[in-house]
């Protein structure tokens, strides 16, 4: 099985479990620009390559996977291939034929739906999951009785999100964008990461000029909500694996900050949101004396 080095912990540690069983997991890197490297996969794919498992769009920068192209490689050796949408739906216009995948799995809160709830898509011509595994039956796993509400709210957040995508798109990019220009007219210095890469709408990682943006986050006192690592890694200590995929170096780590914007948000509230960041900039920068250096 070949994944990228910057997927989501929803598919690395499925893929750790399966090299227990004794499955051989190449893990590509990334490149420069926040994408997997496609001369790296190109390199693994051969004739026992069982499938290809790359996310559509990066949890952390929002960056585009190029998963269309992946799955033209994929296909020439006879390999599945799965794309893990989580990021993208409800953001990008997801055709799962133009992006020729076996699979593709999504989660509905991504797109405005309840929580605890998505869904798989699994092509025609691919082995269906309860196939692909030999250990117990997966009915012997699941209980009886679906979510009936969470799947209607999930599909109506799906409806909903398509009528308004390009409108939403629209705003978002622009909320994006200002956000990026009250910051630096604020004073604080800001570099986002992989300008020139295609990302989802409203998504932007940047690197702060700040000691610490968890320390930044502390001192926003709940009043703002971003973050510095994927949900699952939140109060961990050790360095973001995806992050040293992504080639940041330990000090680009510490000041790595992720952001996300959409229709929830007006222009009043980037406004707003600047003048806590830069109070709370403020706050930590004299707390560790750099205020005085």
């Amino acid at each position: 099985m070949i994944l990228s080095a910057i997927e989501h912990d929803a598919v690395r540690r499925p893929a750790e479990q399966l090299r227990r069983l004794g499955f051989e997991i190449v893990v590509c890197p990334a490149d420069n620009q926040g994408a997997v490297c496609l001369e790296s996969i190109e390199i693994e794919l051969d004739e026992n390559t069982f499938l290809v498992s790359t996310m559509l769009a990066s949890n952390l920068t929002g960056t585009i996977q190029p998963v269309d192209i992946i799955s033209k490689m994929a296909r020439n050796v006879g390999a599945l291939i799965h794309t893990d949408a989580a990021q993208a739906a409800g953001k990008l216009a997801i055709d799962v034929f133009d992006l020729d995948v076996d699979y593709l799995s999504m989660s509905a809160h991504k797109f405005g739906g309840p929580q605890g709830v998505g869904a798989l898509f699994v092509a025609a011509q691919a082995p269906k999951p309860i196939d692909l595994t030999t250990a117990e039956p997966i009915e012997k796993n699941l209980s009886g009785t679906q979510p009936a509400a969470l799947v209607a709210a999930m599909g109506r957040a799906a409806e909903i999100s398509h009528q308004n995508m390009e409108r939403e798109t629209v705003h978002s990019i622009g909320l994006i964008s200002l956000l990026e220009e009250r910051l630096t007219g604020s004073g604080l210095r800001v570099e986002r990461l992989f300008p020139s890469s295609p990302t989802v709408p409203g998504a932007a990682a940047f690197i702060l000029d700040t000691p610490s943006t968890s320390d930044l986050i502390d001192a926003l006192n709940t009043k703002i909500c971003v973050s510095n690592a994927s949900a699952c890694h939140s109060g961990l200590l050790q360095p973001s694996p995806v992050l040293s995929a992504l080639h940041l170096a330990h000090d680009k780590q510490q000041r790595f900050l992720r952001v996300g914007v959409g229709w929830w948000l007006t222009k009043r509230d980037i406004d707003e949101a600047v003048a806590v960041f830069a109070a709370a900039s403020s706050k930590v920068r004299l707390a560790t004396g750099e205020l005085h250096r």
